[in-house]
């Protein structure tokens, strides 16, 4: 009825007859429809310029400026406000009225006397207001406002600047702005603009082909509030505002967005496959946009489990080169998995001198096998003398000393062959970061790798590191127990203590495949205490015993306990023994999977031992675990 009632009063203009005695919301818009015989002095970018932030200015001199309005509250997403633009800048004006659309429709042209007016700013947004109040702008009251605010004509052209994500300034607040081949980010998919029943505000991620982000924020009594967010790809216009130091826009409605094109990051499935080499080349060139319609293809060489790269992250190397990919989450591609990245319209950068594609979403890459890369034998010399070529590929440095430290994460750790030096660098939070270093002469395969200046090469998992020559890098090498659990739980002894639910069989949702999972949910959570533990362990002729799992959890309850005993019978109740809680990495949640590192059993060594994975639940919260890809050696 708003909109109808906006439509009436225009065509009124030489149609009807204003009656008055008729009781309308808002001042009739005056007549005729032309610029009224008023002569301005100065623009809004001067007048933007006589505030400083924070504090608050009266405009004391005659000062008048003309402007188009460009956003009003005709579909709620601004209150009390218009904002309008000249050819300089934009400014938000406070009315304290509503249906301000009526009296002020977009298009219209406006001559703004500012003297009296007060200059301050919302959180980084310019605002005129008529005074101010115990530290707070007052808007201006609406039987005034005609006074200060005369409209002039109608449908005037509104100039929208065409431009990218990140590419505005605090300059363009406060203007219409159109952003070209943009699309909502994943997590935005399948909600609302905002929360239109609890009328709650809410911010929604736009999304370039380059994953630059960008909020769009809508207030909770928009009228389009409840909306669901579209799908596809195309163009966006809004009102460019700021809230501190975050841009951010506002649309006027959904007319602002045209959306008409597939989503981007995916595949069309017409890409030409380029090798990551003619990537780099095109870098090195100056080139930092990708074409269009275009993919490269390679071999997983990081290992996420090990939490050495961040688990946004994955190296990708093919036979001509390799590179980071930076995902905009968590992803799960595993060690020597093949995967194909669409990267088409993609932006390659630099992190720290380290070339990447940065932001890509998990839809572009899809695993379409698995393989090996076979890492090039060099010494350090010839790492860093090749390091711009070889940099995101394997390397295997043979006869080497890792030296510097007593872990792997301590700060000064070197690898060293006689030719030279390279810093090995280990993340604080990688599984094998408290590990020691290993003594003697080994062989060290390594992700080649760039921090600003320094080069350094980081390794996969403890795995990369052996005896020179051949050998491993801790245990007998040989394992003693392992389980990937395809086959059920027929190698453990499941025991239930407490509760009615027990340790079962996933055959789906394990890393890959099946895993062995423990919930105290069934319709609520239930106190439960339930135990997995593996067959009896020998460890008589092993010297420094490990071992290692997969874990991941969801939902909020008590950690997946691990426990180790040399008393245990073998069955029954395993309180009726002694046993020794085990530390171990445990997963973040939303059914993250992580490796629980190399557990260092040496001080069972020559001992028979069981290991039990302890599960407990509460009648108020129960957490989900989930393990695989046990190994013991």
């Amino acid at each position: 009825m708003k909109k109808l009632f906006k439509y009436l009063l225009i065509g009124m203009v030489s149609t009807f007859i204003i009656s008055s005695c008729v009781d309308n919301k808002f001042d009739e818009p005056e007549f005729p429809f032309k610029d009224p015989d008023i002569t301005t002095n100065t623009t809004i970018k001067e007048i933007k310029s006589l505030h400083s932030s924070g504090s608050f200015e009266t405009i004391d001199e005659d000062l008048i400026f003309s402007a188009t309005v460009i956003a009003n509250d005709s579909t709620g997403n601004f209150y009390k406000k218009i904002i309008v633009q000249d050819s300089t800048a934009g400014i938000e004006i406070l009315i304290d009225g509503r249906d301000l659309y009526g009296k002020y429709p977009v298009g219209r042209k406006v001559f703004v006397k500012a003297k009296g007016l007060v200059l301050g700013d919302d959180n980084g947004v310019v605002q005129l207001a008529a005074l101010v109040s115990e530290g707070s702008m007052v808007s201006i009251a609406f039987k005034e406002v005609g006074d200060i605010i005369i409209g002039g004509s109608l449908n005037n052209p509104i100039t929208v600047k065409e431009m990218k994500i990140g590419q505005f300034s605090d300059d363009d607040i406060s203007t219409l702005v159109k952003f070209s081949n943009v699309q909502f980010n994943n997590e935005s998919l399948g909600l609302t603009f905002a929360d239109g029943i609890a009328h709650s505000d809410k911010n929604r991620t736009l999304v370039n082909c380059s994953r630059k982000e960008f909020i769009i924020r809508t207030s909770g009594y928009a009228e389009f509030a409840n909306d669901t967010i579209p799908q596809l790809n195309g163009d966006l216009i809004c009102v460019l505002g700021k809230y501190k130091s975050d841009y951010q826009g506002y649309l006027r409605g959904l007319k602002d967005i045209n959306f008409y094109q597939e989503r981007c990051g995916g595949s069309t499935g017409d890409e030409e496959l380029i090798t990551i080499k003619s990537v780099r080349d095109m870098f090195a060139s100056g080139q930092a946009t990708m074409n269009d319609k275009v993919k490269i293809s390679g071999i997983v060489i990081s290992d996420k489990n090990s939490v050495n790269v961040d688990v946004k992250n994955m190296v990708l190397q093919d036979e001509t080169a390799g590179i980071v990919v930076r995902f905009a989450g968590a992803h799960d591609f595993e060690l020597n998995d093949r995967v194909e990245v669409v990267v088409s319209n993609l932006e390659l950068s630099e992190y720290n001198n380290l070339l990447q594609f940065s932001g890509v979403v998990l839809d572009a890459a899809k695993k379409t096998g698995s393989g090996s890369i076979e890492a090039r034998v060099a010494t350090v010399n010839d790492i860093l003398t090749n390091n711009e070529a070889w940099e995101s590929t394997l390397v295997k440095i043979k006869n080497a000393t890792i030296t510097g430290g007593s872990v792997y994460k301590d700060y000064d750790v070197v690898v060293e062959d006689g030719s030279g030096t390279i810093d090995l660098y280990t993340r604080s939070v990688a599984t094998f970061a408290d590990d020691a270093l290993p003594s003697g002469n080994v062989d060290v395969t390594a992700i080649v790798g760039q921090y600003k200046d320094t080069y350094q090469i980081y390794l996969r998992n403890t795995d990369d590191v052996t005896t020179a020559g051949g050998g491993g890098g801790g245990g007998t090498g040989d394992e003693l127990f392992s389980d990937d659990f395809e086959a059920g739980l027929n190698k453990w002894n499941a025991v239930n203590v407490v509760g009615d639910q027990v340790w079962s069989h996933d055959e789906i949702h394990g890393n890959p495949g099946g895993c062995a999972k423990m919930s105290g949910y069934e319709g609520s959570a239930h106190a439960n205490e339930d135990w997995l533990i593996t067959p009896q362990l020998d460890f008589s002729s092993v010297t420094n015993p490990i071992f290692k799992f997969d874990n991941a959890t969801n939902y909020s309850g008590n950690p997946l306990e691990l426990y180790i005993s040399t008393d245990y019978s073998g069955a029954g109740d395993p309180n009726s023994a002694s046993w020794t809680q085990l530390t171990y990495t445990k997963s973040s949640g939303s059914w993250s999977w992580v490796s629980s590192g190399n557990i260092d059993l040496t001080a069972y060594s020559g001992q028979k031992v069981y290991i039990g994975f302890k599960f407990t639940s509460t009648d108020s919260e129960s957490a989900t675990w989930e393990v695989d890809n046990v190994v013991v050696k």
